[in-house]
């Protein structure tokens, strides 16, 4: 975090860090979208509860249903997580009761954040976490206007103890009982380079009558990254005379990179994962 605090001031590509921590500042860059997807938001016909269309494993806890592609994942198990508030909690692990599903044997492995999808009541998640509380705010935007552009500052947060280094692969992803926004990012508390170790899809989602709010966070890889942080060209953050404009454009060129990359070139394959998105039901 040295080197965070050193070069805070002369990068403005960093916004404040959210307040799920006082310990890490922002360093999210600002990035080129790619162009706006619109969808329409699903009908009525679009949410019944079956969903059998779908290719692969039905699978389902509780009031969370989905179909698992075969090439993605043999299964998975759902648990309930408690409610988390307390002191020795971490601020950004305050949650209410929610449920947490963990896919099995993931095609990726040995990577650093495991492949979970998670379902809060939306309700109740805001009033503890101002981040989750803005989150809903802008998905509630994007439900009502699906032509709303998808600007930085309308963009999804994931609530950890980092912070999002780029964003890229910007896209409306509807499931069959509400609507989200899914993208690639990398998380972490200093600036690194970009890598197969740590990229993730990451999509945050609002059921249709904002009851219950979706997470999911899968891991994924791309063709002309480094294996892992420690490899790779990135800029020397301690060329202080270099730095704002090195990271600036290194983020942008990353971010660029994977906007432009085929969808069957990630691993998995982007669409798949944007399927099962799409699979998932929320039936009480």
């Amino acid at each position: 975090m040295t080197r965070v605090s050193i070069f805070m001031s002369m990068i403005s590509i960093i916004s404040t860090l959210t307040a799920c921590s006082t310990n890490f500042p922002a360093l999210t860059p600002t990035i080129d979208t790619n162009p706006i997807v619109t969808i329409s938001p699903p009908t009525e016909d679009q949410v019944e509860p079956t969903i059998m269309p779908f290719a692969g494993t039905p699978m389902s806890f509780e009031y969370l249903q989905m179909v698992l592609p075969p090439t993605l994942t043999s299964g998975g198990r759902g648990s309930k997580v408690p409610h988390s508030q307390g002191a020795g909690i971490p601020p950004w692990e305050i949650s209410p009761e929610h449920m947490q599903f963990d896919l099995d044997d993931y095609i990726l492995q040995n990577i650093w954040l495991q492949p979970q999808i998670f379902v809060y009541p939306a309700e109740e998640y805001a009033m503890l976490q101002p981040t989750i509380a803005e989150n809903i705010t802008h998905l509630h935007e994007v439900l009502d206007n699906p032509n709303k552009p998808l600007t930085n500052d309308v963009l999804p947060t994931y609530l950890v103890n980092a912070t999002q280094l780029f964003t890229s692969n910007i896209k409306i992803i509807p499931f069959r009982t509400g609507l989200g926004i899914r993208l690639l990012t990398q998380i972490a508390q200093d600036f690194v380079a970009i890598n197969n170790h740590d990229l993730i899809y990451f999509f945050s989602g609002l059921t249709n009558d904002g009851k219950y709010y979706v997470v999911a966070i899968l891991p994924i890889n791309a063709p002309g990254l480094p294996e892992n942080y420690q490899s790779g060209e990135f800029p020397d953050p301690n060329d202080t005379s270099n730095v704002e404009n090195a990271l600036q454009e290194y983020y942008s060129n990353i971010t660029l990179l994977l906007n432009n990359t085929q969808a069957d070139s990630f691993t998995p394959n982007i669409n798949l994962l944007d399927t099962l998105i799409n699979s998932i039901n929320i039936v009480e």
